[in-house]
């Protein structure tokens, strides 16, 4: 069974953030028809507080929860969430009320499911909320990055079902661009659909920066069990393996390193967690002098090449894969939208190489010059490794069945399938980008 494929223990949940504080009442909540869901019976509360069924058509069932006095999120969880730009994470920690949503599964599919109780948050929200988070994935949703997700069917990429956390020492010294190193990268929101989540300690910045994608292959790694404890070491990219330790045996055999990560993990963050470590620490006679213990990873902790061939599964790629084609409008959206900039705008293709089946296929970025119907014009940016007849700056016309990712460039970071981060930060700075390129240009 695919791991996707997989009912809650639990019910789905999130939250609604509102600026205000308000006794909220179930009229407040009529604005839920205009997305085609129903606002069932009110069932009342000792404490005051209230709950009522929601239903739509395509979604399913869900609970709405309004409570007098309800818990909100901690703004540092806010401030270490990645999806949100800096206006974002201020506008969430401006909230002062929040109502609670939580649903069943529909489809048995996680992605999917997901969704639905992001549609449900969505509705929810109506015109006055700010916006949702999703309690099991820690992850924050703004409305307009709600709006975006929800303006296409894909299901949910596997970034969004779970949160990325950074951790470093305010006291340390910042670098030129003002970052200080990260002591302590870990996941949430794995474990809460049956896996583990996984720890990554004093990850290169390129790690949490430009080269994410290690990331997202640690993460598809655990959910498909080839990273887990007890298991062989688990390919990363070409000669580089790793391997899942279980948490608490990490910490057991650190002895005093690691100091910053041993001061500040508590039993959260150790039951259900791996740390990815080197795949050998050494033989018997490296334990023999006590060299044996469990060592974090090391390539993530080094300078990132700038190519490295990352090892993904079929079936990861093909999930990427599908929600690239799924959201090719998007795509060419922002392509659009951005036209002025003329921003590099990339897609990646998998093309079958030399000796290979129907899976054999090696996956190269081309920067597009324009869309036909169902191909796209467009140029190889990088060498093949696996290839011959092929070779950088070899431009053709290519059918888009072979779309696995695509990409855009833009000073401020990249827009892809998975976030629109970015772009909603360029629609909401548009006027300093203008400058900004100008006088980049005149220079």
């Amino acid at each position: 069974m695919s791991w996707w494929n997989r009912k809650p223990a639990v019910a789905q949940a999130g939250s609604v953030l509102f600026r205000g504080k308000w006794a909220a009442r179930p009229e407040d909540f009529a604005s839920v028809g205009e997305h085609g869901v129903r606002l069932g019976a009110v069932t009342r509360g000792a404490d005051g507080g209230w709950t009522a069924a929601l239903e739509h058509d395509g979604w399913g069932e869900a609970t709405l929860v309004v409570m007098p006095d309800p818990p909100l999120p901690p703004g540092s969880l806010a401030d270490m969430d990645g999806r949100l730009t800096g206006a974002e994470k201020e506008a969430v920690k401006s909230c002062r009320y929040a109502v609670a949503v939580s649903t069943g599964s529909r489809s048995g599919n996680v992605l999917a499911d997901r969704k639905d109780l992001l549609r449900f948050l969505r509705a929810v929200m109506g015109r006055e909320g700010v916006a949702a988070v999703d309690h099991q994935a820690q992850a924050f949703w703004s409305r307009d990055a709600l709006d975006d997700e929800l303006a296409h069917d894909a299901d949910l990429d596997i970034d969004a079902i779970h949160t990325l956390h950074l951790l470093y020492d305010p006291d340390a010294p910042a670098s030129g661009d003002g970052d200080r190193p990260v002591f302590w990268l870990h996941s949430h929101g794995l474990k809460e659909i049956g896996f583990r989540d996984f720890d990554v300690l004093a990850p290169d910045p390129a790690v949490h920066g430009h080269a994410h994608d290690l990331l997202r292959a640690l993460a598809f790694g655990v959910v498909e069990g080839r990273l887990a404890p007890g298991g062989e070491p688990m390919p990363l990219v070409d000669r580089e393996l790793v391997l899942a330790v279980p948490a608490r045996t990490f910490l057991a055999g650190a002895g005093r390193d690691h100091a910053d990560y041993r001061a500040c993990v508590d039993d959260e963050h150790l039951d259900g967690h791996v740390v990815v470590c080197d795949a050998a620490s050494g033989g018997w006679l490296a334990r023999l002098v006590g060299r044996g213990a469990p060592r974090p990873s090391r390539f993530l902790q080094a300078p990132v090449p700038e190519e490295v061939l990352i090892h993904y599964s079929i079936s990861a790629t093909e999930l990427m894969a599908r929600r690239a084609r799924e959201t090719l409008d998007v795509l060419r959206g922002a392509v659009e939208e951005l036209a002025e900039f003329d921003f590099p705008a990339l897609v990646k293709l998998g093309l079958r190489v030399d000796g290979g089946g129907e899976d054999g296929r090696e996956h190269l970025w081309f920067q597009v010059h324009g869309f036909q119907a169902g191909a796209v014009d467009a140029t190889l940016v990088n060498a093949p490794f696996h290839i011959a007849g092929l070779k950088e700056g070899d431009r053709a016309v290519h059918p888009l069945e072979l779309l696995s990712d695509w990409v855009i460039f833009t000073p401020g970071g990249r827009i892809d399938p998975r976030q629109t981060r970015t772009l909603r930060f360029i629609r909401a700075n548009l006027p300093e980008l203008r400058e900004a390129m100008s006088a980049s240009a005149s220079d």
